[in-house]
């Protein structure tokens, strides 16, 4: 079983770091424990991979679905990139190497809760996972020390706990919900057994609905609850924010899954309005802050906040927009993964994150300035990429069930956003370089991972294999979708 395998070899990974006495040989495990959990998910995809298939184990807290084994690959491929960039951080940057056995421990214990809370079916469980990735990023965040990097951790800590724990406060007026309408012993915390109570509209079921989806979207880095976000992913080393942005999120994303065609049946219409709104006012949010940054990191940090709006608008919607809503989520990570990965190549080489003091990177690191100038075509939804085909399909649902209002203001925000951020990127890209570099080549290592996620980011967008897209469509499927 893929599940148990990934679980065995990530948990031995954490054992070897501990007899780890040097930088080289946390390497050495990092890329062992990646490399093998890699081959654990081909193996499992090429033999054993069914889309239709629901597989329950160990006293049923633990499922296999398509949604699950999705979201396996997904965080499985932003792993493969981030250890070539962390080896090479470490071989050019002092800083980086100190502690870096811990570095190594803290960031497999990271990966194996991730693993528990995609594949968990109890709500609790998969809640208490994620709280637990939160604690073991925190020292992450902090590793390059610093009085800003110490204030982003606390300031994380502080908000994703409180945006937990109205989650839990959420699940505990469901529990409510449940007791009232059929009796003590209907309470269940398991997914399959929740979606089949058919749970009536209360006050409860209400409350429960409106902390849950707020208390999640918190973690998503969504209004009101966002301003942790673009601190975090400003002062986190570059290999941490890549991790954040594209394993963490997008496990709080799987969680958001399991809770919206549960939720949708006790009360479609307050889920909706919930979503739609939040994910408007974050993208209005995300927009004025892309106008006035000077900063390039914090720019894709409050585009990661647009793209979460943009989640959430799709999950309100509904119907045909969840199969672009998964498109978008699977290319979301990866070209978050390629911005501040090529961010952090940038950063190393001139010192800076000031977008007014850099100019002609396409000239002066033609390989990490190609990159991201890519990777923001791909953030702001050009074809050919997935981001593309889907905010089309969220689009094209908006329209297909009259929600004219927010189809226009949502296309008057991408609009606004495109125009902010080309107008403070392309000069970063094009034009005479001004600045003396620290460092003057580019390593291979740092070049890899950007190389592979395009590649899968194109996949996404001209050709999905079809036993992929049948996947995809189960995924849909399950969300409520035709």
């Amino acid at each position: 079983m893929i599940f148990a395998i990934c679980i065995l070899i990530t948990f031995l990974g954490i054992l070897a770091t501990s007899a780890a006495k040097s930088a080289k040989a946390s390497l050495t495990v990092l890329s062992v424990v990646t490399f093998l959990n890699l081959v654990a998910v081909g193996f499992g995809i090429i033999h054993y991979w069914d889309e239709n298939q629901n597989l329950y184990f160990w006293s049923n807290y633990f499922v296999s679905d398509a949604t699950s084994r999705t979201f396996l690959i997904l965080i499985n491929l932003v792993m493969v990139g981030f250890t070539p960039y962390a080896i090479n951080r470490v071989r050019t940057n002092q800083l980086a190497a100190k502690q870096f056995d811990l570095f190594v421990r803290m960031v497999l214990i990271f990966f194996l809760l991730c693993l528990v809370v995609l594949f968990s079916n109890n709500v609790i469980l998969m809640w208490a996972a994620l709280e637990g990735t939160t604690l073991a990023v925190v020292p992450l965040i902090y590793h390059q020390r610093g009085q800003a990097s110490f204030r982003a951790s606390w300031k994380y800590l502080i908000y994703s706990t409180v945006g937990l724990s109205l989650t839990f406060l959420g699940f505990i007026f469901l529990a409510q919900a449940m007791q009232q309408q059929a009796g003590e012993g209907a309470v269940t915390f398991f997914f399959n057994e929740i979606s089949q109570l058919n749970l009536q509209r209360s006050i409860w079921s209400e409350l429960g609905i409106l902390f849950v989806v707020l208390g999640l979207c918190s973690k998503l880095g969504l209004a009101p609850l966002y301003s942790w976000l673009p601190e975090t992913y400003d002062h986190a080393p570059p290999s941490i924010t890549g991790l954040l942005a594209g394993v963490q999120f997008n496990c709080t994303v799987l969680m958001l899954f399991r809770f919206v065609p549960v939720l949708s049946r006790v009360e479609g219409g307050l889920l909706q309005t919930l979503l739609i709104a939040i994910g408007l006012v974050s993208i209005l949010v995300a927009g004025i802050n892309i106008v006035i940054t000077k900063n390039y990191k914090k720019l894709i940090a409050y585009a990661s906040i647009n793209h979460a709006g943009i989640i959430a608008i799709g999950l309100g919607a509904g119907k045909s927009a969840y199969y672009g809503v998964i498109l978008y989520v699977l290319s979301n990570a990866l070209v978050k993964a390629i911005l501040f990965f090529t961010s952090g190549n940038i950063k190393a080489r001139y010192g800076t994150k000031d977008m007014s003091r850099l100019q002609g990177l396409i000239k002066d690191m033609p390989y990490s300035g190609l990159s991201f100038m890519i990777g923001i075509f791909a953030l702001l939804g050009f074809a050919p990429f997935g981001s593309f085909i889907g905010e089309l399909m969220i689009l094209s649902r908006l329209m297909e069930a009259g929600n004219w209002l927010v189809f226009i203001a949502l296309g008057f925000l991408i609009v606004m956003i495109f125009v902010a951020t080309g107008r403070s990127v392309f000069p970063m890209i094009w034009g005479q370089p001004q600045l003396e570099p620290h460092q003057r080549s580019e390593s291979i290592l740092s070049l890899a991972p950007n190389l592979f996620f395009l590649m899968c980011l194109l996949s996404l967008g001209i050709y999905i294999p079809t036993m992929g897209n049948r996947v995809l469509l189960e995924v849909a499927r399950v969300l409520g979708g035709p």
